[in-house]
């Protein structure tokens, strides 16, 4: 399965985050995400309802197309417009397609 979508497709500009560990003053692990790259995105957002603890809880999640960029895990986070998402899941659409679908949900 080559590329299915067509170039013209990657329409929105998002930003990809990357994590640095840092130490805090008690010896706890955090993270600081710092500006990786802006890329373009073909955005496919959707929303999850879920029960979760009893509760009802719906999140804004999105489907991206992007090329593949070297060292991305899912510890990076994305930013579309003024939100910010995590990574969920990063799927290469073929071993030799130079682009790759990553999963989102909100950080709330």
């Amino acid at each position: 399965m080559e590329n299915l979508i067509n170039i013209g497709e990657l329409d929105t500009l998002v930003t990809l985050y990357s994590p640095s560990v840092n130490i805090g003053a008690e010896g706890e692990k955090g993270a600081d995400f710092t500006v990786h790259s802006e890329v373009f995105a073909k955005v496919d957002r959707t929303v999850t309802d879920q029960l979760a603890f009893d509760n009802f809880d719906g999140r804004d999640a999105a489907s991206l197309v992007i090329y593949k960029v070297r060292g991305m895990t899912t510890r990076w986070q994305v930013g579309i417009g003024d939100k910010i998402y995590e990574i969920l899941s990063i799927d290469s659409i073929s071993r030799v397609s130079p682009l790759c679908e990553v999963s989102v949900q909100s950080i709330d």
